[in-house]
Parts: C-alpha cells; sequence; structure tokens
C-alpha cells in the first residue's frame, strides 16, 4: 500500500472533529491529500488541527453544523472556491438517541437524529456531487459511515436504527445514480467501538441528562432483548480501523467497488 495514496486529492470530510471523523481527516492527511474537516464544536476542530500538523497533506477546518443549509451550502462553495473540484466525500457525522425505545421519543429527538444521519447525507451529496462527475477512473468517491445499527432491528434505539436503515437505502440509490457519472458511493457499518458519539448527543441535548448517557429503559431492553446480549464488550473497535476502511474505499484499490457496505465489527455480526 502507498502512503501517498491520496497525493493532490481534495477530501472534505463531514464530521471531522472527533473519533472515526477524526482519524479519518489525520489517515487522509498522512497520505498526502488536501482535507477540509467540517465539525460543529470549535474545540474540536481546535484539537484536529493540532494533530494535522506535519503531515504529508493539510487540513482547513471549517466550523458549522452540518443539518443547516448554509453550512453546507458554504462548505461546498469553500471547496469549490480553493480547489475548484471535489474528489472524495467521506461523511462521518453521526448521532445516538441515548438508546431509546419508541416510547421515550420525542420528536425533536427523532427529528435530529434523522437530520444528521440521513438528511444532511443527502443534502450534502446533491450539493457536492456537480464537483465530482466525471473524475477519470472511478477515482470520485462517497463513503457514508452507517452501522451495524442498519442491518438488524435490535431493540431500543429506535430513531438510531431507523435511520441507519435509511441511509444504507440511500447509499444505494447514490450509487446506482451516479454510477454513470464515474462517482462510487458506499457505506462503512461498524459495530461496537469506542467514540465520542455519545458526547455529541449530550452536547446537542444537555438537558437529557441520562446517568452515563443512556436511557435506562431503553438500554435494559438492549440488554436483555437485543443484540446487546452478544455483549460487545470484549470486541470492541478503535477509530483508526474505520479511517483504514474509510480510505480503502476511497482508494484506486476499490476502483470496481460501489453501492456496497464494508462492515467492520470484528465479527459481532456473524456470531
Amino acid at each position: 500500500m502507498s502512503c501517498n495514496r491520496f497525493e493532490n486529492k481534495h477530501v472534505l470530510v463531514v464530521g471531522a472533529g472527533a473519533g472515526m471523523g477524526e482519524a479519518t481527516t489525520l489517515q487522509f492527511a498522512r497520505e498526502g491529500a488536501k482535507v477540509i474537516a467540517l465539525d460543529m464544536f470549535q474545540d474540536r476542530l481546535d484539537r484536529l488541527s493540532v494533530k494535522a500538523d506535519g503531515l504529508a497533506g493539510s487540513v482547513d477546518t471549517y466550523l458549522g453544523d452540518i443539518c443547516d443549509p448554509k453550512t453546507v451550502n458554504g462548505v461546498v462553495d469553500y471547496v469549490k472556491t480553493k480547489y475548484g473540484t471535489l474528489d472524495i466525500l467521506a461523511y462521518v457525522a453521526g448521532i445516538l438517541d441515548f438508546m431509546c425505545p419508541p416510547e421515550e421519543v420525542d420528536d425533536e429527538l427523532w427529528d435530529r437524529v434523522m437530520d444528521v444521519n440521513v438528511k444532511s447525507v443527502w443534502r450534502i451529496v446533491k450539493t457536492a456531487i456537480p464537483l465530482m462527475k466525471n473524475h477519470k477512473n472511478n477515482e470520485a468517491s462517497i463513503t457514508i459511515v452507517s452501522s451495524l445499527g442498519g442491518y438488524v432491528g435490535s431493540s431500543a434505539g429506535t430513531a438510531y436504527i431507523t435511520s441507519k436503515h435509511a441511509v444504507e437505502g440511500l447509499m444505494k440509490n447514490l450509487a446506482f445514480t451516479y454510477k454513470g457519472d464515474n462517482v462510487r458511493v458506499n457505506c462503512v457499518a461498524p459495530g461496537a467501538f469506542n467514540t465520542e458519539i455519545m458526547e455529541t448527543a449530550t452536547r446537542i441535548f444537555p438537558n437529557r441528562n441520562y446517568e452515563h448517557g443512556f436511557c435506562p429503559k431503553g438500554l435494559s431492553i438492549y440488554h436483555q432483548q437485543g443484540i446487546g446480549t452478544i455483549n460487545p464488550r470484549t470486541n470492541v473497535g478503535i477509530p483508526q480501523y474505520i479511517a483504514d476502511a474509510i480510505c480503502f474505499l476511497s482508494s484506486k484499490e476499490a476502483k470496481f467497488i460501489t453501492g456496497s457496505s464494508l462492515i467492520v465489527d470484528g465479527g459481532w455480526y456473524s456470531a
């Protein structure tokens, strides 16, 4: 594997400030990419900039909420003005629903989860796609971070599970729609990972003071009836594993892969 696979490639990472997004941004930059890193929290972007200093590529940060159309239009305009083109889009932003069962989910929580995990994917893709069409050799790539939750019903986590099933379907539609334009679209579906996604949810919903960040009723159902019964705690991944998967799907080694979802879960789904 080349250490400069993404030299002179232009990359937009959405949700770049923490966890999988941070790891993905840094990996692209290590391999020579010019990365625009979007996140809604300035402190995370500041931390990212420090970590990116001295890497082979470059990282420019962009502050904004991906659920705001002004942010979507603004960051795409920024890419267009600075580079004129976009080779790779990695959508790594995501939010949990505190593992709430259906009766514990209200409209505010449902709408925010759907907005971050599904609607904003559609919005950024349709806005950025003019910069990505008709690159040579199918080298334009979109990768969306889905979840193992997009494959199972589980229990509790109603809004999250629904959103991840939806984004898997969106990915397939996008892949089929844009295959004639030489744009590949795939998902990476993580299993249990140690990230800052729960901290993100508590920042967005500071008034939902669940102990340890989880709805007690939903967590109980999850462990008694859902895929939590398999006990993933002994098989928890690190963000770098997802960064590696995204970079593979974004590389020329994956130029004949589109419309696929790569499960990265250490074998949890196969149990």
